[in-house]
C-alpha cells in the first residue's frame, strides 16, 4: 500500500513541473550542402570531407548535387527542406545557390572573392590566400628580392590592384603585364625586369602546359600558390591548407547558426603550407634569411 501512495506522489510531483520546451536556438538546425559532382575535384573533395567531420555534423546535414538535378528541381528541394543555412562548395554551387537563397545565410568555400558578386546574405572563406601572405613570405625569406612580376588577364584585374597595394605597403614593387591570349606570354615575360616572377592562377596561363612551361623556364626565381610547383623549380610556394579551410568555414557556419560574433563576413584562409626549394634558391644565388627558415620548417617543408 505504501508503494502505491509513493508512486502516486511521484507522478503528481512530475505532472506539476513546468513543461520543458526546446527553444529554436537549442533545436537541431538543418544545414544544406550544395555540391557539383562534375566540378568536385580533389580540392573540393578535401574540403567536403573536412566539413562532414567538423562541428557542423551535430546538425541535420542534407546534400544536393546540382549535377544530378535541374535548377527548378533544386529550387523546389530547397523550398521543401527549408534550411537554416546553406553551404556551397565551389563557384558553380555558389552561383546557383545565390540565385535561389535570398533570406537565409549562404556560406561558401573554394570560391575566389575577387571574381564573384557577393550578396548581402553571403559569408565565406576564399579558396586563395590573401595576396599579402605570399608577398610577405617572399620578403621575409629573401630580403634582396624587391621587385616581383606577374602575368594576369582581365579576370584577375581586381586581384592585381589589391596585390599591388599590399606590395607597396611591404616595400616591394609588383609589376604586372595584362595579357589577353597565350601568344602574348613570351613577349610579356621579356618586358618584366624583375627579381622574381609570381605564378598566379589565371585561366589563360593555365589553359595549357606549354604556357606554364614557358614561365617555369625563365631564368628567374618562381613564386607559386601550389606546392606542386616546387617539383618544377619554384623557389617558394605558399598553398592553402584545404582540410583546414573546410574546418575554418565550418566553424564560421556554426557561429552563424548560433548567432555568435565573427571577425568578418568574407575571410581568407588562415592556415597554409609553405615549401622552400633551397637548391633552386642557391642556384639563383638568392640571399636567404636563415633565421626565418626555422619558422618555415614548422609551417611546411624545406626542400634541399
Amino acid at each position: 500500500m505504501k508503494n502505491y501512495y509513493w508512486r502516486i506522489f511521484i507522478l503528481t510531483f512530475f505532472c506539476l513541473l513546468p513543461p520543458v520546451v526546446l527553444s529554436a536556438d537549442m533545436a537541431q538546425k538543418r544545414v544544406l550542402i550544395i555540391i557539383d559532382s562534375k566540378q568536385h575535384h580533389d580540392q573540393y573533395a578535401a574540403i567536403h570531407r573536412a566539413l562532414l567531420k567538423s562541428e557542423l555534423k551535430a546538425n541535420e546535414i542534407i546534400e544536393i548535387d546540382i549535377a544530378r538535378t535541374s535548377f527548378s528541381s533544386t529550387k523546389r528541394q530547397i523550398s521543401r527542406i527549408r534550411p537554416h543555412l546553406v553551404y556551397a562548395i565551389g563557384p558553380n554551387a555558389y552561383r546557383l545557390a545565390s540565385e535561389i537563397i535570398k533570406d537565409k545565410p549562404l556560406i561558401f568555400s573554394a570560391v575566389n572573392l575577387y571574381r564573384h558578386k557577393l550578396s548581402s546574405n553571403t559569408y565565406g572563406i576564399s579558396i586563395e590566400l590573401s595576396p599579402e601572405m605570399p608577398l610577405f613570405m617572399c620578403t621575409h625569406l629573401f630580403p634582396k628580392i624587391r621587385t616581383i612580376g606577374v602575368l594576369y588577364s582581365e579576370n584577375n584585374s581586381r586581384w592585381f590592384n589589391d596585390a599591388k597595394s599590399k606590395a607597396d605597403k611591404l616595400g616591394l614593387r609588383l609589376h604586372g603585364k595584362k595579357i589577353e591570349r597565350s601568344s602574348e606570354i613570351t613577349q610579356a615575360l621579356r618586358q618584366l625586369r624583375v627579381d622574381a616572377i609570381w605564378l598566379k592562377f589565371d585561366e589563360i596561363i593555365f589553359s595549357n602546359v606549354g604556357n606554364l612551361q614557358t614561365i617555369l623556364n625563365q631564368r628567374k626565381p618562381i613564386i607559386a600558390n601550389d606546392s606542386l610547383f616546387s617539383n618544377y623549380g619554384a623557389v617558394l610556394t605558399i598553398a592553402t591548407d584545404l582540410p583546414a579551410l573546410g574546418r575554418q568555414a565550418a566553424s564560421f557556419a556554426q557561429s552563424l547558426l548560433e548567432q555568435q560574433p565573427f571577425s568578418a563576413k568574407l575571410q581568407f584562409p588562415i592556415t597554409y603550407k609553405v615549401t622552400v626549394n633551397l637548391r633552386k634558391a642557391h642556384e639563383y644565388g638568392i640571399e636567404i634569411n636563415h633565421a626565418a627558415l626555422s619558422s618555415i620548417d614548422k609551417m611546411g617543408m624545406i626542400q634541399f
